[in-house]
């Protein structure tokens, strides 16, 4: 089990959250959280507020693997949330800092619904932007529905920004 700190934006912990590896032999639920408003919060948002800031743009991923990958390829303004979903209270939340927010959810089912519930938390003069990353093929033909933690550890930092159409400065 990889437990991660929950820090809120001013960089107190509130709590943690853990997800179950592929090694681990106990079954069970695959990520857990001790208790916090999942709803309220945003993982690496304490790490991510200045970048978004001087950008005018935050980056909202669905898992805490997506935030900590993108920030070793050098993209410090993504966030992630603890479930497929983009609450009303995180964009209000984001909404202190920037004014557009780039959502790029898995390309499942679960992240399809979620772009389809993005219209319901739009505000004036907030930009809400869905993104979906391009699926890729493994070495037996096999379709994969890439995250932005698989995508840029295959493609790297500037297809990834290809995709949301920016150019990091």
């Amino acid at each position: 089990l990889i437990t991660f700190p929950m820090y809120n934006q001013y960089g107190d912990i509130i709590g943690f959250s853990g997800r179950r590896t592929e090694s681990t032999e106990r079954q069970g639920p695959k990520y857990w959280h001790s208790r916090f408003e999942k709803r309220k919060f945003l993982f690496g948002l304490n790490f991510a507020i200045e970048s978004a800031r001087q950008l005018g743009y935050i980056i909202v991923a669905e898992g805490q693997f997506d935030t900590i990958i993108a920030s070793q390829y050098g993209i410090e303004n993504i966030v992630s949330t603890c479930g497929t979903a983009l609450t009303e209270d995180q964009v209000i939340l984001l909404s202190r800092y920037v004014d557009k927010i780039y959502v790029v959810f898995d390309n499942d089912k679960a992240g399809q619904e979620a772009f389809n519930q993005l219209d319901k938390h739009a505000k004036e003069g907030l930009e809400l932007i869905p993104v979906t990353l391009p699926d890729s093929e493994d070495e037996d033909g096999k379709l994969i529905k890439e995250d932005p933690d698989s995508f840029l550890r295959k493609h790297g930092r500037e297809q990834f920004l290809e995709c949301l159409n920016i150019t990091y400065k």
